[in-house]
């Protein structure tokens, strides 16, 4: 990498220059190749090589990207090389090029022995679906909660897509998983999200509603440059099909109105798990996209879901260039999201004595998704990478389609952190579609999704410990199940068998315990003497169900936080759980 020039220098005349003097280095030195052929391939010709002076531009030697003074070079050297061209004057660093890696996703996910009862094995018949018809549902509540202008119901969903749309599920107290997605009508209507992977596909139902939105691939991006294509089914690998559904699938995706657009990737290296590209045509691309693309400001999402380890002391420079590249992207008002990586290692890791940083994700100016496993009841993924960079987390385990080069359809359970990242770009859109108000970047998105998800329901999170919601944590109650222990109500006991329960605690009504048991009810406090604001994560909603296991659990909470005067000097150790993030408790995960 190369810096600086005279104020007599137009920066290209500088670059130049080095450019030419790295080259006679080479041809100087072209006995040390163990295979000089290796350099006319390069060249692409069989001319031979040429030092300067023969107003030859060369071949061997060229810049790839610059930002803010900084151009990269690429050329190819021989062993000991790189300490002379090193020496050459405004030359920074010379650094290895690198493989970034694109995992090839898990299919015929086979789920055995979980602790959590899957959202499709609960004992209720799927076809009396009444109870999840918007006719049951408390619309307005839900407005009221959100700030939706309108909501939409997705009944009867994949558990990638509930999860997002409600507060943390405890069996024993709520006991019906409540299968449906719930997301603003918007849907991300008005927001571009573009997709940097492997392949793309979008001749499929997932996308039929055109007439809302556009979908489209961009192109191909082969060593850097972009060529034009509508369509590029790669034979090595779906995946960027597969992200494309997650973020906006009419039935499996997030936000089903953004617009979408794909671009290509023609990875270079292929093997049965990974695909890879070099260091430098991520470089390139990423160079192209910043500064050919259209993108609209505070509209537009960035999703890239690859990434590997670099060398804090090898890599400094490569490390450096790329932080800026996406500094830049986040002054243009972009979000852009990526995956933490799935190899089971913070994302600072140290490897045979040396540090390593995995990109994108440890870039100050990305938001870094991680991946639960859902199916694990909300525990970290083992395969998900970890760490203080990781800003939020998501599924890692997502039902998703794609179709491959034969048009045959392919549906099936998905896991890794290439899956939670776009779940989140899609979380993204839906809430700047509702925002247009806000101008989104990535340091804002990532501060607005931090305030607003489930904070400390994740297990062994290893990292910041917050969990994806779109904005909707309240619980609904299933009809079908005798809810005579209900905690929580109106104050009036309105609710009556049958009803799909909708409860909402705010600072107007009173909190009601019923003992069936001994055939009491009372008012736990007939004028309440806080605000639900002063109650430590009481996110305005509860549902409970009171049993004998946590009787003592219920009294200390009872006594604490409503029947006292309570000032905003509470102590902020609440140790009873109860969903939408009523208790505050410690993670006893081990931080490393």
């Amino acid at each position: 990498m190369t810096e600086g020039h005279t104020k007599r220098q137009e920066p290209n005349q500088f670059v130049n220059s080095i450019v030419e003097e790295i080259n006679d280095i080479i041809i100087d030195n072209i006995d040390t190749y163990k295979n000089p052929e290796k350099l006319e391939a390069i060249i692409g010709n069989s001319l031979p090589l040429e030092k300067r002076g023969s107003n030859k531009v060369s071949s061997v030697v060229q810049e790839v990207a610059s930002v803010n003074g900084v151009s990269v070079l690429v050329g190819y050297l021989s062993h000991g090389l790189d300490k002379k061209v090193k020496n050459v004057p405004g030359v920074r660093n010379v650094e290895p090029d690198r493989r970034l890696n694109l995992k090839h996703p898990y299919d015929e996910i086979k789920i055995k022995n979980k602790k959590f009862k899957r959202y499709d094995d609960f004992d209720y018949d799927d076809d009396d679906d009444d109870y999840r018809t918007d006719n049951n549902v408390d619309i307005e509540a839900i407005k009221e909660e959100t700030g939706w202008d309108g909501v939409e119901i997705r009944n009867n969903t994949y558990l990638h897509l509930s999860l997002l749309s409600q507060g943390k599920y405890e069996e024993y107290l709520i006991e019906r998983y409540d299968k449906n997605y719930y997301y603003p009508k918007s849907a991300g209507e008005g927001i571009d999200v573009f997709v940097l992977d492997a392949d793309f596909n979008f001749n499929q139902s997932e996308y039929a509603n055109v007439d809302e939105r556009e979908v489209k691939c961009l192109g191909i991006f082969r060593n850097g440059t972009l060529t034009k294509a509508d369509n590029y089914a790669s034979p090595e690998s779906p995946h960027g099909e597969i992200v494309s559904d997650a973020i906006g699938g009419l039935k499996h995706g997030v936000a089903s109105k953004a617009n979408i657009y794909g671009m290509a990737i023609e990875f270079d290296q292929v093997d049965d798990e990974i695909t890879s590209i070099s260091k430098i045509s991520f470089i390139k691309t990423l160079e192209y996209i910043r500064k050919n693309i259209k993108m609209k400001p505070h509209k537009t999402v960035l999703n890239i879901s690859l990434g590997q380890y670099f060398s804090v002391e090898e890599d400094a420079e490569s490390i450096n260039f790329i932080e800026e590249n996406f500094k830049k992207f986040n002054e243009m008002g972009i979000v852009v999201v990526v995956a933490s990586g799935n190899d089971k290692n913070p994302v600072r890791a140290e490897f045979d004595g040396k540090k390593y940083v995995s990109l994108p994700c440890a870039s100050e100016h990305v938001i870094c998704v991680g991946g639960i496993d859902n199916y694990e009841n909300y525990i970290r993924a083992p395969f998900s990478n970890y760490g203080d960079e990781v800003d939020i987390l998501a599924p890692g385990l997502a039902h998703l389609k794609y179709i491959d080069e034969d048009g045959s359809d392919h549906e099936s359970v998905f896991i890794g952190t290439s899956f939670a990242s776009p779940i989140v770009a899609g979380v993204a859109a839906l809430i700047m579609s509702e925002h247009p108000e806000i101008e989104f970047n990535s340091t804002s998105m990532a501060a607005y999704l931090a305030e607003n998800g489930l904070n400390d329901v994740i297990e062994d999170a290893r990292g910041p410990n917050v969990f994806v919601n779109n904005g909707k944590k309240s619980l609904y109650l299933h009809p079908e199940i005798d809810y005579d222990d209900t905690f929580f109500t109106d104050g009036d006991n309105n609710y009556t068998d049958g009803e799909f329960y909708y409860t909402t605690f705010t600072t107007e009504e009173i909190a009601t315990f019923y003992d069936y048991e001994e055939e009491t009810s009372g008012i736990v406090n007939e004028e309440p003497s806080i605000e639900i604001g002063d109650l430590p994560n009481i996110n305005n909603k509860a549902i409970y169900n009171y049993d004998d296991k946590n009787t003592e659990e219920i009294s200390e909470y009872i006594t604490k936080y409503v029947t006292e005067d309570v000032t905003e000097d509470v102590t902020e150790d609440v140790s009873v759980d109860i969903p939408g993030e009523l208790s505050d408790k410690e993670s006893d995960s081990d931080n490393e």
